[in-house]
This record gives structure tokens, C-alpha cells and sequence, in this order.
């Protein structure tokens, strides 16, 4: 009877190398999924870092063209100022009348108060030096 023995060992054998082989495959199939996600996360990466490399390009060359903006800003500013300034100092002055009497046509009304000025008040005439 020493043949029931060797099969009865062989048995355990058999049963302990199927349940290793079982127990490798489960392994195995989790070890393949791992790689798979690791694999899709290395090209997720390397997509954020491509798109991240793209939005510090963009952001540089906004900041670049916000400097060269405000230097032209500040240049119109000072420019403006300058001209109202100019301007200003060609305005005529008349002392002695209201405040925002000229209505909403200042041209008409000054060159129409200068006539009747001109001729309440005429200036005097001017020969020439030959006659």
C-alpha cells in the first residue's frame, strides 16, 4: 500500500501548485493593472506639464507685452498733461462774468459778446504812418 502514500502525496503537491499558480495569476493581474495605471498617470503628467510649460509661456509674454502697455500709458499720460497744460495757458480769461454764462454754445456766445464789446467800446483807429 505504499502507492496510496505517494498519491496522497502528490495530491497535497498538486493542490499546494495549483493554489500557488492561482494565488501568482491573482498577482500577476493586479501587478499588470498597476503598471496600466501607472503608465496612464506617467502620460497624464507629462500632458499637465506640457500644458503648464504652455500657460508660463503665455503668462511671460502677457506680462512682457503689460510692462511695454503701461510704459506707453504712462508716455500718453504725460503727454496729455502737457497739452492740457498748453492749453490752459492759450485760454483767454474774461474776469467779471458768471460762472457757465455762455450756455450750451460757448463759441456763439463769445464771438457774439466781442461784436457787441466792439462796438459799445470801439477802439480807436489807426492811421497809417504815410497818409
Amino acid at each position: 500500500m505504499p502507492k496510496p502514500a505517494l498519491d496522497t502525496s502528490e495530491l497535497a503537491q498538486r493542490e499546494h501548485r495549483d493554489s500557488i499558480s492561482a494565488a501568482f495569476a491573482v498577482l500577476e493581474a493586479k501587478l499588470n493593472q498597476t503598471q496600466t495605471t501607472v503608465a496612464e498617470h506617467g502620460e497624464q503628467i507629462d500632458s499637465l506639464e506640457t500644458n503648464a510649460n504652455l500657460k508660463d509661456q503665455r503668462v511671460r509674454m502677457l506680462k512682457e507685452k503689460c510692462a511695454v502697455l503701461a510704459d506707453s500709458n504712462a508716455k500718453l499720460a504725460a503727454k496729455t498733461a502737457d497739452l492740457e497744460g498748453r492749453s490752459r495757458r492759450n485760454n483767454i480769461r474774461i474776469i467779471a462774468l458768471p460762472e457757465s454764462i455762455e450756455g450750451p454754445r460757448p463759441t456763439t456766445f463769445f464771438s457774439e459778446l466781442l461784436v457787441e464789446l466792439q462796438l459799445s467800446n470801439p477802439l480807436p483807429s489807426t492811421q497809417s504812418a504815410g497818409c
